[in-house]
């Protein structure tokens, strides 16, 4: 407490003094609470970018993936056409290991069955990389990413099944009703237009079903960047 009986200059000297160091107190704490505010603004302006950028590089991820895995999809139904088309090249399906001993007629027709097997061989590294897409589908789409693959594995399941079956029974006595049968469905399986049952087309159905999946899922991933 300043003395009043002190001299006249000594009061104001002190007077002064202790404005000063008010005043000093009261500008350290407003620049410490301006500089608080401040860290505190660059903390949520790096966390947003953090985010911003991490959303980006998620999407980058996802549109990539998106657009590789579609295109997959559309490369596969054409690949499976040619690879269930009835009309053989020469030479295909010779790569076949005969069974036992063979006729030249039941080893032509045995090999016209195992032409689907050979194509589906010649494209196997296509096939293999689409299909190791699935799990990585499914951990950024979900669910119905990885049965889109499972209905191209199925497709691709039944032709070689199809062509095996038609392969082994080549010489079955067809005038028998479910001999018949059979190899109707085979190669129903097998023949993308095959004309006993062309309405019954399960390979096909698969395939685009398939598609379909893949197609809600990435397409709007896709499509997002030119929203205004």
């Amino acid at each position: 407490m300043l003395d009043l009986n002190a001299a006249p200059h000594v009061v104001t000297a002190l007077a002064a003094l202790a404005g000063a160091i008010v005043g000093s107190l009261g500008n350290g704490i407003i620049l410490l609470l301006v500089q608080w505010r401040k860290n505190k603004a660059d903390e949520k302006l790096a966390e947003k970018k953090f985010t911003y950028e991490r959303q980006q590089a998620i999407f980058k991820r996802r549109f990539e993936l998106a657009e590789q895995v579609l295109a997959d999809a559309y490369r596969f139904r054409d690949m499976m056409s040619w690879v269930r088309n009835g009309f053989a090249n020469s030479g295909e399906g010779e790569t076949r290991q005969t069974v036992g001993v063979e006729t030249d007629s039941t080893k032509k027709i045995r090999n016209s069955y195992f032409v689907p097997i050979e194509r589906l061989q010649s494209n196997s590294e296509f096939i293999s990389a689409m299909m190791a897409k699935s799990t990585t589908c499914r951990a950024h789409f979900g669910k119905d990413a990885e049965e889109a693959f499972m209905a191209f594995n199925s497709a691709i399941g039944r032709v070689r099944a199809a062509s095996s079956n038609l392969i082994m029974t080549s010489d079955y006595d067809m005038a028998r009703p479910d001999n018949q049968k059979m190899r109707n469905e085979c190669l129903n399986d097998i023949w993308e237009e095959y004309p006993i049952n062309p309405l019954n087309d399960l390979v096909g159905t698969e395939i685009k079903a398939g598609i379909a999946k893949l197609e809600i899922i990435c397409k709007p991933v896709l499509e997002w960047v030119d929203r205004p």
